[in-house]
């Protein structure tokens, strides 16, 4: 592979977007897991619901746009979400797609706490971990719901 591009997520991005934020949150959980079915059912519309109303950027093979090899998922001042497929990490691809944000990548929200926070970024910078900004999506998607 070249280099990497990054690019705004298209709608056929979506559905691996959603599997694998689903899937490598859900396998993150080293303590008290919830119950995987309704996890999914429940943390899915959220997902969908910050697609929706957050900006999402994908890096994908520069010779190929198709070949998605990361994405970030992030509001004005926080990040929702990183991910990068295993075999590419610890090749800067998260902080380029950060800097790619315009998040001051030395100060920002993480609304996820993930290991690639932790390992490649809290010791370095200073992050603040909320969920709560995250959780207030989910109250603003349930009152989209009823209206």
């Amino acid at each position: 592979m070249s280099k990497v591009h990054i690019r705004t997520m298209t709608d056929k991005d979506t559905n691996f977007i959603i599997s694998s934020w689903l899937m490598s949150y859900y396998n993150l959980m080293t303590s008290k897991r919830p119950n995987k079915k309704e996890y999914f059912r429940e943390h899915q519309e959220l997902v969908k619901h910050a697609l929706l109303n957050d900006a999402t950027w994908v890096a994908c093979n520069a010779d190929d746009h198709d070949q998605i090899i990361g994405w970030i998922n992030f509001g004005d001042n926080y990040i929702n979400y990183v991910f990068i497929k295993e075999l590419f990490e610890g090749m800067g691809i998260s902080s380029a797609l950060i800097a790619q944000t315009g998040i001051d990548e030395k100060n920002f929200i993480c609304t996820h706490y993930t290991k690639l926070f932790h390992v490649k970024h809290s010791k370095r910078l200073n992050i603040d971990y909320n969920p709560y900004l995250f959780l207030k999506q989910k109250e603003q998607y349930y009152e989209d719901q009823s209206s």
